[in-house]
């Protein structure tokens, strides 16, 4: 029986994030891994899909030197390099996590698949292995939607796409969230002929409405094509390759062809081998249920990133390690004392180019609450340093409370994802959007966008109050006639 004062079953961005803030402390840690090192995203997920947009964006770019006065010969793309470069970009990383420096701070690494056979005690290819905490951090998987044929017909999903060693001349795309709209553009500058298809009329339908349009509009211009509000009601496959046969609402149906099929339309947590019952864990399909505290059901057993389902992106699993890690640590010293996780400014950015982000209310959201708000918009291509470089579309809009407080934000534009840091923070602290516009800004940055978007509060207070026109008219003739 080898005895651990806590083992961690996964090995991906939250299990090694709790193993290395553990190892640190001092702790006796087992990480357990059925595969490798890293887990899902180094591997399989956001590292070599965000590395292929990269080179997608380059390839554009390229393409448009001639705008810049920049003269070169007809542009192509070497998808055998690309993919060496992708690799290239998941071996630096993958070293940055390896089993001698955990050893090293006191982790102990283990292959294999472990199975719970009780609060504390693990079983792992023939051996026991026991501890006072068990932390459960086995990811999740791409899940096919229920279509009459998929399965025979064949399909990629988000990780055999990427493991793909030539390009499609076409594909079709079940899925029109993140993951669908990320594939989408990433192919279609490539050269391959994109159709997305979304059972949801919007694009991108958990965005702001603003958003999604506008990178449909976008998605057009480059050659895709979005079929939306239809369902994909059965597959097969064609002399061509392959086709799926969609539904409208209105039970119209038609049939659309290509050379592959990519499944993006959701995810299902790893928990089957794991046999939660025996240890009286608490799950359903969504997910290994847990607390604010990553706490489970179960004593001693805790649940973080994407197996719990709460929000799965690596940031917020690593967030979850960090609470699980601290509430470990006070349940000996502090055990009435816990961490919580706050779930107000969670960031989500697809990483489309131009990218797509938010935090906080939409404005739908503030309005079926019956809050009193504000919405504020301002256009990328009024922000000098977008139109210096070219990339002048795009959109912010912040939602605020009546005083100015800050609920949400969203963007769409040029390293969207980067910017909405700044309101984050806002709507994570309660700011308010003087905080913001009395906060000095480098001109000419891209980061001049948070604060002209909270100054169009002020304009707004101005337009909206008679009394304030009047004085600002009396103090120098300022105001609207």
């Amino acid at each position: 029986m080898d005895r651990y004062d806590v083992l961690i079953l996964g090995a991906g961005a939250a299990g090694l994030a709790a193993a290395r803030g553990l190892g640190r402390l001092g702790a006796r840690v087992a990480l357990i891994e059925k595969e490798a090192l890293g887990g899902d995203c180094i591997a399989w997920g956001c590292v070599p899909s965000k590395s292929y947009l990269h080179v997608a964006r380059m390839l554009q770019l390229c393409g448009k030197a001639s705008e810049y006065g920049i003269r070169s010969g007809p542009v192509s793309l070497d998808f055998g390099a690309a993919r060496r470069f992708v690799k290239g970009v998941q071996e630096t990383l993958t070293h940055q996590d390896t089993q001698e420096d955990l050893a090293g701070i006191g982790v102990e690494v283990h292959l294999g698949s472990p199975r719970l056979v009780g609060p504390g005690c693990v079983q792992l290819q023939g051996r026991s292995l026991e501890a006072r905490h068990i932390v459960i951090a086995t990811g999740a998987r791409a899940v096919a939607p229920a279509v009459e044929g998929l399965a025979e017909t064949g399909y990629l999903d988000s990780r055999s796409v990427l493991q793909i060693e030539s390009l499609p001349k076409s594909v079709l795309i079940l899925g029109g969230g993140p993951i669908g709209v990320e594939f989408g553009q990433m192919f279609q500058r490539m050269g391959v002929a994109v159709t997305v298809v979304e059972s949801n009329p919007c694009l991108l339908p958990r965005e702001e409405p603003e958003a999604g349009d506008y990178l449909l509009a976008l998605l057009r211009r480059e050659g895709a094509r979005f079929l939306g509000g239809k369902k994909a009601v059965k597959a097969l496959r064609t002399p061509a390759g392959k086709a799926l046969i969609l539904q409208a609402q209105d039970g119209a149906q038609e049939t659309v062809e290509a050379e592959e099929i990519i499944v993006a339309t959701g995810r299902v947590p790893n928990v089957e081998g794991l046999e939660l019952e025996r240890a009286g864990v608490s799950y359903d399909k969504r997910g290994i249920a847990v607390d604010r505290s990553m706490r489970t059901n179960v004593r001693g057993v805790w649940a973080i990133g994407d197996c719990n389902g709460l929000y799965q992106f690596v940031h917020m699993a690593e967030h979850e390690a960090g609470v699980c890690v601290k509430n470990i640590v006070r349940s000996r010293l502090l055990p009435f004392s816990q961490e919580h996780m706050h779930f107000r400014a969670v960031a989500w950015v697809t990483f489309t180019d131009p990218e797509v982000a938010h935090c906080g209310l939409t404005e739908a959201e503030a309005r079926e609450r019956g809050l009193k708000h504000h919405v504020l918009r301002y256009q990328f291509d009024h922000l000098d340093r977008a139109v210096i470089e070219g990339e002048p579309g795009g959109i912010a809009k912040v939602i605020t409370d009546a005083k100015g407080r800050l609920l949400g934000a969203h963007m769409v534009g040029a390293h969207a994802g980067e910017l909405l840091q700044e309101l984050v923070l806002g709507v994570r602290l309660g700011l308010r959007v003087r905080d913001i516009s009395q906060t000095v800004h480098p001109y000419p940055a891209f980061v001049q966008m948070a604060r002209r978007t909270a100054n169009v509060y002020y304009v707004q207070m101005i337009l909206e109050n008679p009394r304030r026109q009047a004085i600002l008219k009396w103090l120098g003739g300022f105001g609207r006639n």
